[in-house]
C-alpha cells in the first residue's frame, strides 16, 4: 500500500513538471529547482538535500572542484531513483502539488522522507544556501525567480527565505579596496 502511495504522489508531480511548456521560464525554475536539489556533493561542496538525504549507500565523493551549474548537471546524471522521488516530493510540496497531511503520511513509513524534508520552506532555503558562495546564491536566486509564478504559500516563503539569505551574503561581502 504504502510503494503504491508514494508512486502516485511522485508520479503527480511528475506530470505536472512534464505539462509545464518546454523553455517556459516557469518550466526552467521548476528544472533549475530539481536539478539543485540532486545537485552532487564534491570535496569542496555539499549535495543537494534530495541527493544527500535519499541516498540508500553511501555516496562515492567527486574530487573535481566543480562549479554549481556542473554540480547540478553531474547529479541530474548520476542520481538514482531513489533521489529523483525524494527531488520530486519537495518540488511538489513547494509546489503546492503535495500537501502537507501527505508529508507527513509518507513520512510515517519512510525513514528518508521523515529525516530529510525539513519542517518549513524556510529551513529547506537556509540548507540550500548555507555552504553556497554569495555569487552561486545571487545566481541561484535569479534562476529560482521564475519560480514566483507559483501560487503556493510554501513557494512564497521558501522564495522569501532564499532572497534573505541572498542579501545577508551580499552584505557580509566585503569590497576590496
Amino acid at each position: 500500500m504504502f510503494d503504491r502511495r508514494i508512486a502516485g504522489v511522485t508520479i503527480r508531480v511528475q506530470q505536472w513538471m512534464e505539462s509545464l511548456v518546454p523553455g517556459h521560464a516557469l518550466a526552467e525554475g521548476v528544472e533549475t529547482l530539481y536539478g539543485l536539489l540532486l545537485a552532487k556533493r564534491t570535496a569542496f561542496a555539499p549535495g543537494g538535500v534530495a541527493s544527500a538525504g535519499f541516498s540508500r549507500s553511501q555516496q562515492v565523493l567527486c574530487r573535481f572542484k566543480l562549479d554549481l551549474c556542473e554540480r547540478i548537471e553531474y547529479g541530474l546524471n548520476d542520481s538514482h531513483p531513489y533521489q529523483r522521488m525524494g527531488a520530486l516530493l519537495v518540488v511538489g510540496w513547494l509546489s503546492g502539488i503535495v500537501s502537507q497531511a501527505e508529508i507527513a503520511y509518507l513520512g510515517q513509513y519512510d525513514h528518508c522522507v521523515r529525516r530529510t524534508l525539513p519542517s518549513s520552506p524556510q529551513q529547506l532555503a537556509h540548507l540550500m544556501t548555507m555552504l553556497l558562495t554569495a555569487e552561486e546564491m545571487d545566481f541561484l536566486r535569479k534562476k529560482l525567480a521564475k519560480l514566483e509564478m507559483v501560487s503556493s504559500t510554501s513557494m512564497s516563503s521558501f522564495l522569501d527565505a532564499l532572497d534573505g539569505a541572498v542579501l545577508r551574503s551580499l552584505r557580509t561581502r566585503r569590497p576590496t579596496r
